[in-house]
């Protein structure tokens, strides 16, 4: 699987579309293309590139590289980003996850429990989850923040905010075999 990322391996991806597959309950032979919307370091932190480059574009996969640390976080969102609206998206196909870059082995998978707050459209950057939020980029400042509160499981050790050192987001696009 080849992946244009600076952030996830191939095997990343891999285990990331496996888990698309399993919230999506498809034991088909689909796999997924991962196409690069946006790069932080190469089209800036500004939320209003986030939304010019990615609103409308399907679902989508977020990864994040935490600033002076191995995690790599991310989430899942099955359905649009939109700019033009700032309201909560229900799915009970969308997750969050982290990973450890140099140990593919350690990682978190989190799903959406309370599927009416899975998504947050809203003008900052990705946001996935309700009131202070599971995981949301505000990309202006380079900061996220991670909080259980919509989705299953903390994907980090301790919640709070944190420092971005780079993000990508992906158009996922189904492929048969």
């Amino acid at each position: 699987m080849n992946i244009d990322s600076r952030i996830i391996s191939p095997d990343h991806a891999f285990l990331i579309g496996n888990l698309i597959k399993i919230t999506r309950q498809d034991d088909s032979d689909i796999f997924y293309d991962f196409n690069l919307l946006v790069r932080g370091s190469r089209d800036g932190f500004e939320s209003e590139n986030f939304h010019k480059l990615c609103d409308e574009k399907g679902p989508t996969i977020t990864v994040i590289s935490v600033k002076n640390t191995n995690e790599i976080l991310g989430g899942f969102n099955p359905l649009n980003w939109l700019s033009n609206s700032v309201e909560y998206v229900e799915t009970d196909e969308s997750f969050i996850f982290s990973f450890d870059k140099n140990k593919l082995t350690d990682f978190i998978f989190s799903k959406v429990v309370d599927g009416k707050y899975a998504i947050y459209n809203r003008s900052i950057g990705p946001d996935f989850g309700h009131n202070n939020s599971d995981l949301r980029l505000i990309l202006n400042s380079k900061e996220g923040q991670c909080y259980k509160n919509s989705y299953k499981k903390l994907i980090r050790k301790n919640e709070g905010t944190f420092e971005i050192d780079d993000y990508e987001i992906f158009q996922i696009i189904n492929k048969s075999t």
